[in-house]
């Protein structure tokens, strides 16, 4: 049965539809796109009955068209949108000015090309665009349409403009905004109104006259905010028992949380996927109705996930859920509700578990088969422990580690799958799930026939394939689970080239706090532009980063010419979402694949005052993975320090700036030429240099950045050694330049690339050298 409230959602996500058919047309005035959306809707989605209802209401006499029209208004905070011209998407990064200098913009504007790429980047020369590309572009859509049956459900709708209108612009003075993401802000809008219309004024229609007086005299909206926390906590205190399973299992189990969340505030609030702003690293924001009912859900759902949370980790991790009014002056400038929204959740975070301090303080005696261990993953005691068989060992862990092994052993497997999907079931299927609340998630590679009939919610993993959602109750949700296919256990990272070493990345966008207050100027801090920037950081950080962590399908840097672009790099990515990465694998792959995220991110932003930090451990396989992590994090903090960001730290607490890397690795490259490849790794070729040239180069290197001199005697005997059999003369030239030089930021970065080199070199290295 088709519901009106499903009519307004729909109607406001396809009600700008038609501009996108008159510029395929040739037609950029746009005058009557009302009229041609009408006319695209009944041709191509006429065996819809919602849209048939959609495409009988676009008329100005009509109720809901007026309610459509509204909404339109406020995402464009009431201006008109001039489009005269056919103009390409401008990146909405380019607002954004120096966060540590707010008088400094850019001087160039980013755009970004019609068709989606993988990753985006942003292009300073202004692309030409024409009806034509319109129109292979709109025919695109249609193709896919024509692949699903119907009806055509919200989420698939969705689905497809964010594969096919995302780098449509809304239109001039709104450039920097997609069509996409106007086209979800209008649906969410849209729909709020009709539910605090229907529950304040009790409107059986909706009169022009209700909804302009509600607009102006009241609050009808809800920002709603959750953020969780002691995520950092819960994902790193592991023991290295099962390391690799339960750190991954952990850190989805977070993201999946936070999903069961999105969807409890969705169907009970009886919203879409629509009025989700963002949701990224443990926190999310949803634009909802201010009604009664909303208001009890909210409170309800609050109260009743703190329980869960509370019972199920005994408050390790806390969900922070609150909300604040707001009408129609915050969509021309969010500021004031954001920050409000902000200082709400700081002041939960504050007060934390005061409602429960007598349950927390409570003493708790070990449970009974807790008297002479605990659990070996998190070493946990108050719970039963059940055994977990890990290869040939056996393992005493609490059945939340259990399950979220589990989960970790399921993504392992879901990473390599064609069409990986996650199901969402009422009732405990056979074989492994992870349970949230009364809900069931089981995790396959590919499509499962039989849960597919019994999920209430069916999760595609990247996948924007159109005939994956045909029901409606189909959801595209982008994740970082790239994972070199084979690697299952730590060991499995460690040998790769030269010495043999793990290493964990941590990495993170700087001033992110900034970027989204006082580096956008108030008044064009809009709901829409803040939502477009939240959701292309997730597209870079979720779903792009799949193809930079493997490298295949980039210009990725392969500083020992291993064959990157063919075979991939040996790592997975443990989690990555919002502006937060966590990568763990191979030393080499690692270094190179931080590289990369730093140079496409910036490619990606077009925005150079748009930076990003990290911190790189590396150490052996048998080295505690917690332990990594909070190395890591330690090293992230370093080259944040001072002010002096855009920079990584690495390799005993050298910090360099990314631009400083460049310069290592070209150094690294140099060095290269007098070596030669011998079994997975470099050795010096001795008919160019002496073999204990680097060594010695690193100690030259070590005493400068201590005492400051260069020691000539060591130099002049450092170059005399060599040979330079077979060398291009410029290559000698430099290699000794490097050597007889006397700058101190020259020497650091020697070291550096000294020390790289020698780990190029190493075999084995299972000992502590």
């Amino acid at each position: 049965m088709i519901t009106e409230l499903e009519v307004v959602a729909k109607g406001g996500l396809l009600y700008n539809i038609g501009r996108v058919a008159l510029r395929a047309e040739g037609n950029f005035n746009e005058e009557n796109f009302v009229e041609k959306g009408r006319e695209w809707i009944e041709k191509h989605l006429k065996n819809d009955g919602a849209a048939l209802k959609i495409a009988k209401s676009l008329q100005e006499k009509d109720e809901l068209f007026f309610l459509w029209k509204k909404a339109h208004s406020l995402a464009c905070k009431n201006e008109d949108i001039k489009y005269f011209t056919p103009n390409p998407i401008i990146s909405p990064f380019y607002k954004i000015r120096n966060p540590n200098n707010l008088n400094e913009t850019l001087n160039k504007i980013p755009y970004y090309q019609l068709q989606s790429e993988k990753p985006q980047i942003a292009i300073y020369n202004k692309p030409i665009i024409n009806h034509e590309n319109y129109r292979r572009l709109i025919e695109k859509f249609k193709k896919d349409l024509q692949s699903t049956k119907p009806p055509y459900g919200i989420n698939l709708l969705t689905m497809l403009m964010e594969k096919h209108l995302s780098n449509i612009p809304l239109g001039s003075p709104f450039d920097d905004v997609s069509m996409f993401r106007h086209c979800v802000l209008v649906s969410a809008i849209s729909g709020c109104l009709y539910l605090y219309l229907k529950e304040k004024r009790r409107d059986k229609d909706f009169s022009v006259a209700s909804i302009v007086d509600c607009l102006s005299s009241e609050k009808p909206f809800l920002l709603v905010g959750g953020d969780l926390s002691g995520i950092q906590k819960f994902i790193y205190t592991i023991t290295s028992k099962g390391a690799l399973r339960a750190l991954k299992g952990r850190s989805f189990y977070i993201e999946l949380l936070i999903e069961h969340i999105i969807n409890e505030i969705i169907d009970n609030l009886n919203l879409t996927r629509c009025n989700i702003v963002f949701s990224a690293g443990g926190n999310f924001c949803i634009v909802s109705p201010n009604t009664d009912n909303a208001v009890s859900e909210l409170d309800k759902l609050k109260s009743r996930i703190e329980t869960f949370l509370f019972n199920e980790f005994k408050g390790e991790l806390q969900l922070h859920l609150e909300y604040i009014a707001f009408g129609e002056e915050s969509f021309k400038n969010s500021a004031s509700v954001s920050d409000g929204l902000g200082e709400k959740l700081e002041k939960s975070k504050k007060t934390g578990w005061q409602k429960r301090l007598k349950d927390i303080l409570k003493p708790e005696s070990p449970h009974e088969n807790c008297l002479t261990t605990q659990c070996d993953v998190c070493f946990r005691e108050d719970v039963s422990l059940v055994s977990l068989q890990r290869g040939d060992e056996a393992l005493q862990v609490c059945e939340p580690c259990y399950f979220q092994y589990k989960l970790g052993e399921e993504l392992l497997e879901i990473s390599e799958g064609i069409s990986p999907v996650i199901y969402r079931l009422s009732e405990q299927p056979q074989g492994d799930y992870v349970k949230i609340e009364k809900f069931y998630y089981c995790f396959r590679r590919s499509r499962d026939e039989k849960l597919e009939n019994l999920a209430d919610k069916i999760y595609r993993i990247n996948n924007f394939n159109a005939e994956n959602y045909n029901k409606p109750n189909n959801i595209f949700l982008p994740l970082g689970i790239y994972k070199k296919r084979g690697l299952k256990e730590l060991t499995d990272a460690v040998s790769d080239f030269g010495i043999n070493r793990l290493a964990v990345l941590r990495m993170d966008v700087d001033n992110l706090g900034k970027i989204f207050g006082s580096a956008i100027a108030e008044q064009e801090r809009t709901f829409a532009r803040i939502s477009e920037i939240s959701n292309r950081l997730n597209q870079f950080f979720k779903y792009h980063l799949n193809y930079i962590a493997e490298g295949k399908e980039i210009d990725s840097l392969d500083i020992a010419e291993r064959g990157v672009k063919n075979k991939g790099r040996n790592l997975m990515i443990i989690y990555s979402g919002g502006d937060d990465v966590f990568i763990l694998g191979h030393w080499l792959d690692v270094i190179e694949t931080a590289f990369d995220i730093r140079r496409y991110f910036e490619l990606f932003t077009g925005n150079r005052f748009l930076t990003i930090s990290g911190g790189i451990s590396i150490n052996q396989d048998s080295y505690p993975v917690y332990q990594y992590a909070r190395d890591a994090e330690e090293l992230e903090r370093l080259a944040k320090r001072d002010n002096k960001k855009d920079s990584l730290a690495l390799l005993d607490d050298r910090k360099v700036g990314w631009n400083s890397f460049d310069k290592v690795i070209e150094r690294i490259r140099l060095f290269k030429k007098f070596l030669k490849t011998e079994s997975n790794g470099f050795v010096i070729d001795e008919q160019k240099l002496p073999k204990t040239f680097f060594y010695r180069l690193f100690s030259l290197a070590k005493v400068f950045r201590k005492e400051g001199i260069l020691v000539l005697p060591k130099a002049a005997y450092l170059i005399s050694r060599a040979k330079f059999n077979n060398c291009a003369d410029e290559d000698v030239l430099s290699i000794k330049e490097v050597i007889m030089n006397s700058n101190e930021k020259e020497w650091e970065i020697t070291e550096l690339a000294t020390l790289v080199t020698l780990m190029l070199m190493r075999k084995g290295g299972r000992d502590h050298e």
